[in-house]
């Protein structure tokens, strides 16, 4: 159960903003969460967590006195982060949102009514930005899709999602996302192990895309080493699950076995999504 505020209020939602040399566009993040919290009647939190030590964020809190911070004394990553965050939330439900993203206003109206209906992961459909050009993430096709996102189809066939923002989800779900040397990996496992829960659970989407996703130059996407780290994170998560150790070879790209499967996998992406190539390269 969530725990009470210090007004006695149970939290519904707590939301968790990891940031990264961010003083570009965190302001545009916070403003836009506080004015769609406001067209609600959620009982909310705000924690951010600070992953730059050499970047001063206390400029924010005279304009949101009511944002939690936490500062990490080194830079820890992105997974490290979030799961600090995590361990601080109160509320029921967790939303973590990168702090480049921001959130319509009627992103958590949506999201409200949602929870009332007795959900327990909610994910959104995502507005891309790419400098002045934009496009709807998922095609109507998806709502066809959805029903069958899995775990393990999501191993098989690669992840369906565009960013950790577009989800919400009941923080009993969630166990911590894994840590590893290389980073890029961890949204993905954390993916597949939120939708290997799906069963017994109700899982809705939102097919208006209430979230947007900036894409631009420092996007961890474009540093990362996904194969690495995904196969360190599986290793993990295989310990976790030992029903998946036979998914292994899906994550190498030009292994026999696995090449009809990534074949799949992109046309069931470009089905269900607009512009894979415009997503991965910007444009």
């Amino acid at each position: 159960m969530e725990k009470p505020d210090i007004t006695g209020k149970h939290l519904q939602l707590s939301i968790v903003i990891t940031v990264y040399q961010g003083r570009k566009f965190i302001e545009q993040m916070l403003e836009s969460v506080s004015a769609s919290l406001a067209r609600s009647s959620l009982a909310s939190e705000i924690i951010i967590v600070n992953d730059s030590p050499e970047e001063e964020l206390s400029f924010l809190s005279n304009k949101y006195p009511e944002v939690i911070f936490l500062n990490n004394e080194k830079n820890l990553g992105v997974a490290k982060s979030r799961n600090r965050g995590r361990d601080a939330t109160r509320g029921e439900f967790i939303h973590f949102v990168d702090y480049d993203d921001w959130v319509t206003e009627g992103f958590y109206p949506a999201l409200e009514k949602k929870i009332s209906g007795g959900a327990d992961l909610i994910l959104f459909n995502v507005r891309q930005h790419a400098g002045r050009d934009a496009r709807t993430f998922y095609t109507p096709l998806f709502s066809c899709y959805f029903p069958f996102l899995t775990g393990k189809s999501m191993l098989r066939y690669g992840s369906m999602m565009r960013t950790i923002g577009q989800l919400v989800f009941k923080k009993e779900l969630m166990d911590p996302l894994i840590e590893t040397e290389a980073r890029g990996g961890d949204d993905y496992f954390l993916y597949i192990d939120l939708f290997n829960k799906r069963r017994g659970k109700r899982y809705c989407y939102v097919k208006e895309p209430l979230f947007n996703y900036r894409i631009h130059e420092n996007n961890l996407s474009k540093r990362a080493d996904f194969l690495k780290s995904n196969l360190q994170c599986f290793e993990i998560f295989a310990e976790r699950y030992p029903e998946f150790r036979r998914f292994r070879k899906y994550l190498y790209t030009k292994r026999v076995g696995n090449i009809l499967a990534k074949i799949t996998g992109k046309v069931v992406r470009n089905i269900i999504s607009k512009g894979e190539n415009w997503v991965h390269k910007g444009k």
